[in-house]
């Protein structure tokens, strides 16, 4: 029997341990404030007005993170090493490194722009509508609309519900701004419960610690956060999901695996992996019953939700991206390929314009797959994940292989990386030296890839013997770029426009997001099913120089008010006896073209004046 000495000694180191952490973070709070002004200062020589201001936003709200987590996880920290003998275990240096690499991490995460991908608005608008009264909806104006339709142009309820409890917490933010600080807020808990499942898969701190590094490190994982859509949610349950199972704990396994397909819609691949995971290990199927109930009512009550909301279950954006890509045949595979050789090797061995690169695309993506599988195989409870990743990829790179992977999309493979090489470091166990120089290699690897992020890239460097290497700080992302304009777009046919009046988007996220008492028609046709039907007529021509160009029947058949659109979505041929400008805006009804280019409007089949300023 333990002495009561014992107790008071766990709960001593507990208590000690607890104070270390707050006081890590609580520098690391007074550091950043101390920094603000002169990191400020060095944005403000080079960039405009609104950048620098959106850094100043960042670095705001990075400290008022930080501040929360110092003082929530202290009390993470002292019940985990009163109540868990693995973390109890640890020494009181290790508890420190990681609450370092912990607030190094959140650092990186939070000093960016606050810039969320454009696809993100898309949710942000039905969080806004429902918020608003106007309910689970994209349109907010349904006077004289083309379509009674209310399609389902959201993927992720679970994120949807998350940021409308959320948004109704805290009403006086907006929107993106509250889905960048839970995305912070969440992929700080995914540090913690990623060093936890290595700790319980290998049972070693500095093997966790190492883990925790290469992901705190990861290009990818750093940009999910500020694109604003649900990668980082993803990663938490996935994390849930594995922590589970190596728990044994099979009832709170198939729950989170429930989960997964109110997360993203090829979530449902993943469950029934599990599922068959499981009854091939020779569990019955009363058991398997009991097991996955939770997650059977969860999916039967939101389906029902849906389906009275939207009359259907399917993401209108899956059905249109299927019918408007034109990617060539295995373009997913080549894809799929390339993350998993720059994120685990960190070096890039497909192109993705290159012929041959497609035929050896499917084998590159099964090879790589299967050395991270060979290496991690022996722990059982990453056998399911694993399994699942194989199905992935035939969705994504075979049935789904016309649709270029988004970056969310990655989210199901962001673990490996640092499984992968956190299993390498524990291969070279008892020896610390070669834990650390196994980290080391990985950390190499995975910093190569900050040189290597297309598109946009880092604002700092630091010159080094290799060069200038950037810092993962303020990333300048020309993707994101046009939203700026967007917005500024937006803001031009508020001014202007008539309640009710019908624009024509050749992308609806921050247009949609930003436009006001107008019906939006998405060219692309993910909340706009009339324009399907238009991209399935024969003899629609595709561009080689761009992929979704929309068809031009659109404008006299639906006769929109106002189009606003992006050159890239505009075939060059029309356009090649004018320079291509960015952001093309016309008005049937304001004798006034912005920011337009010639020979558009005669694509659209529509005579009119045209007035350039």
């Amino acid at each position: 029997m333990l002495s009561r000495d014992y107790y008071a000694i766990k709960k001593t180191r507990a208590a000690l341990r607890a104070l270390l952490s707050f006081g890590v973070l609580s520098i690391s709070v007074v550091l950043l404030v101390c920094c603000t002004s002169g990191l400020i200062a060095i944005l403000s020589q080079d960039l405009n007005t609104s950048l620098v201001q959106g850094a100043s936003e960042s670095i705001h709200a990075l400290i008022a993170t930080l501040s929360v987590w110092s003082l929530f996880l202290p009390i993470v920290v002292y019940f985990g090493t009163k109540y868990s003998s693995k973390i109890n275990s640890l020494s009181g240096g290790t508890v420190v490194l990681a609450v370092c690499i912990f607030a190094i991490s959140m650092t990186l995460r939070g000093l960016q722009f606050p810039l969320c991908i454009d696809d993100a608005y898309i949710d942000f608008r039905y969080v806004h509508n429902f918020l608003t009264g106007y309910g689970l909806t994209f349109q907010n104006c349904f006077v004289n609309s083309t379509s009674t339709v209310n399609p389902l142009g959201i993927s992720s309820p679970l994120h949807i519900f998350l940021l409308t409890v959320v948004n109704q917490l805290f009403s006086g933010f907006d929107v993106a701004a509250i889905s960048r600080a839970i995305n912070l807020f969440l992929d700080g808990g995914n540090l913690l419960l990623l060093f936890v499942l290595v700790l319980l898969l290998s049972g070693r701190g500095a093997v966790a610690l190492s883990a925790m590094v290469i992901y705190g490190l990861s290009d990818y994982t750093i940009g999910e956060v500020v694109r604003g859509k649900e990668a980082p949610l993803l990663v938490m349950l996935m994390l849930g999901y594995l922590i589970f199972a190596a728990s044994k704990m099979p009832r709170a396994r198939a729950t989170v695996a429930g989960l997964f397909a109110l997360t993203r819609p090829e979530g449902i691949l993943v469950l029934a992996s599990d599922f068959v995971y499981q009854v091939c290990r020779g569990k019955g199927i009363a058991q398997l019953f009991g097991q996955y109930l939770y997650s059977i009512v969860c999916l039967v009550v939101t389906s029902a939700i849906l389906f009275v909301y939207f009359g259907g279950v399917v993401p209108s954006g899956m059905v249109a991206k299927w019918i408007i890509y034109d990617r060539p045949p295995y373009f997913g595979f080549a894809q799929l390929g390339e993350y998993l050789a720059r994120n685990i090797f960190g070096i890039s061995l497909v192109a993705n314009n290159d012929g041959l690169a497609y035929v050896l695309s499917f084998a590159l993506y099964f090879l790589l797959l299967s050395v991270a599988t060979r290496l991690l195989w022996s722990k059982l409870a990453l056998r399911g994940y694993l399994i699942s990743l194989y199905v992935l990829g035939l969705f994504f790179g075979g049935l789904n292989a016309v649709i270029f992977p988004f970056p969310w999309y990655f989210a199901w493979w962001s673990l490996l990386p640092a499984l992968v090489w956190s299993h390498w470091a524990q291969v070279f166990a008892p020896n610390k030296k070669r834990i650390f120089y196994a980290t080391a290699f990985g950390v190499m690897a995975t910093v190569g890839l900050w040189s290597q992020t297309a598109p946009g890239e880092y604002w700092f460097n630091l010159k080094s013997a290799f060069g200038n290497l950037p810092l993962p700080i303020f990333k300048i992302d020309t993707m994101q770029g046009r939203l700026p304009a967007y917005i500024e777009a937006a803001e031009y046919v508020n001014k202007l426009a008539k309640k009710g009046d019908l624009v024509a988007c050749s992308e609806l996220g921050v247009l949609g997001y930003t436009l006001h008492d107008v019906r939006i028609l998405d060219l692309h046709g993910i909340i706009s099913p009339e324009m399907l039907e238009l991209y399935k007529q024969p003899g629609r021509v595709v561009s080689k120089d761009s992929l979704i160009t929309f068809p031009a029947a659109f404008a006299s058949r639906l006769k929109p008010d106002w189009i606003i659109t992006y050159d890239i979505f505009v075939r060059e041929s029309l356009l090649k006896t004018a320079t291509l400008l960015k952001i093309i805006i016309w008005s049937k009804s304001i004798p006034t073209i912005f920011l337009i280019a010639r020979g558009f409007l005669s694509m659209l089949g529509i005579e009119h004046d045209l007035l350039f300023c």
